[in-house]
């Protein structure tokens, strides 16, 4: 509290003006200051690392200093007569002389890289607490999300004839402003599914021995770098024959695809145009599922048979960063989001077996979908080689094993959304900066597993 002094009493008081305890940003301004820092972040990434390979780089300099005075002594040994042994031997002290002074620089030169690192941890520490305390102004509560959600589940329910009990979890965590924004739409189109198709009238309830009111829950919990919002009811649960009959009466797979579908794949199919359950016009899990990719969030879907249906929606907790696994195909560099990478490996080439609908890979007894990026990408094959590097993604129980030239490293990127000239761009989810400037795609994983699952 900021406090007066009286010139007549010499006593203190309170200064009533006092500054607001609260100030208006525009969210304009939010977004300016969000990606100036995450710019900054990525700018020490790069100092970081190029102070990280300092050591290294030293003693291959001082090596390549030495080897040149081994020649010019080399040299000077050719010119020199053999008789005359007086300068040959000052030969050998001046080069000794150097081999010293180089050992001492680069001595010197290692002690100022640790001083530089410690500097670089406080400067780090610092940094993050900034950014946190910048990302809580952005931050919203998901209560915010429950506040517009909950009044049209009772909307909702009344239409349908509907009694549902909404039990709401992890209300008080808190989510980036822009990206609760962009979940709302999509979080509620699974609720009305959920309400509409999934949860039973009273009267058909208590026919099959449950409550005659539903039970809606809504979970939030953070995991790492992601906000994972849970959507789950208790009704009746998705009927996989049926979708698979819609998929099959409207083409979206042939009849051979069918079979070979497990009934994880057979519940996605809720997200193809055409079959969704949500909406009269058929497209209410595929506009959800769509929206949630521009977001670069990912859905995950479960259900039993007369149990329920529960839906995970995972989010990353920034809009303007993320991480992702550098890999290098061809001419291209592109980035696949960490989270969804399970490991690198290098596999022998005949390990990977052809089959008539394209290449599978077997490890731990599981057969994995196999996609060669170089070809995707249109560049020519390489050489006839006996080993391949290997990047093996992952959502939920699904695996998919992509093919790369080969990984490097994990970087920071700053998300740059996809252009609409370039939305039919397939398997990219947007674009990524690095601190260096360049441009990079990211892949759209979830879209890519889907893929390879329909046609392995």
């Amino acid at each position: 509290m900021t406090q007066m002094i009286n010139a007549t009493s010499a006593t203190l008081i309170p200064y009533a003006a006092g500054l607001p305890d609260r100030v208006e940003i525009p969210n304009t301004e939010l977004d300016r200051l969000s990606e100036l820092l995450a710019v900054l972040q990525l700018d020490h990434d790069l100092l970081h690392l190029d102070l990280h390979h300092l050591p290294e780089v030293l003693p291959r300099q001082y090596h390549i200093e030495l080897q040149r005075t081994l020649q010019t002594l080399k040299r000077l040994q050719a010119e020199i007569p053999p008789v005359d042994v007086r300068r040959l031997q000052d030969a050998i002290q001046n080069l000794q002389q150097v081999v010293a002074d180089l050992e001492d620089n680069r001595c010197r030169l290692q002690r100022h890289s640790q001083r530089l690192q410690d500097q670089f941890a406080t400067l780090q520490t610092r940094l993050d607490r900034v950014m946190d305390g910048f990302q809580a102004w952005r931050d919203v509560p998901v209560q915010v999300l429950y506040d517009q959600m909950i009044p049209r589940i009772h909307e909702w329910a009344a239409a349908y004839g509907k009694s549902v009990e909404v039990v709401t979890r992890g209300a008080d965590l808190h989510l980036d402003r822009e990206i609760a924004n962009h979940l709302l739409p999509p979080a509620l189109e699974i609720v009305h599914n959920s309400l509409k198709h999934g949860i039973e009238p009273p009267d058909e309830r208590e026919r099959v021995g449950k409550p005659p009111v539903g039970r809606l829950y809504l979970d939030a919990l953070t995991e790492g770098d992601s906000v994972l919002l849970g959507v789950e009811d208790d009704g009746r649960g998705i009927d996989c024959r049926a979708l698979l009959k819609q998929a099959l009466e409207r083409g979206a797979l042939s009849r051979a695809q069918a079979r070979r579908l497990s009934p994880t794949d057979q519940l996605h199919l809720v997200y193809l145009p055409g079959i969704s359950l949500t909406s009269d016009a058929g497209r209410g899990l595929f506009d959800a599922r769509s929206q949630l990719q521009q977001l670069r969030a990912l859905i995950e879907i479960d259900s039993e048979t007369g149990i329920g249906t529960s839906f995970i929606i995972t989010v990353p907790r920034s809009p303007h960063t993320t991480t992702v696994l550098l890999v290098d195909v061809g001419h291209q560099r592109v980035g696949i989001p960490a989270e969804m990478v399970l490991e690198v490996m290098t596999l022998p080439a005949n390990w990977i077996k052809k089959t008539t609908t394209g290449n599978v890979l077997t490890l731990d007894n599981r057969i994995i979908p196999l996609i060669n990026l170089r070809r995707f990408w249109g560049f020519d094959d390489l050489p006839e080689s006996t080993s391949l590097a290997i990047v093996m993604v992952g959502l939920g129980s699904k695996r998919t094993a992509l093919v790369v030239d080969r990984w490097c490293q994990q970087r920071r990127v700053i998300v740059r959304p996809k252009s609409p000239f370039l939305r039919p761009l397939a398997l990219v989810n947007s674009f990524g900066m690095l601190s260096s400037q360049e441009v990079i795609v990211l892949l759209d994983i979830p879209e890519l597993i889907a893929r390879s699952s329909l046609h392995d």
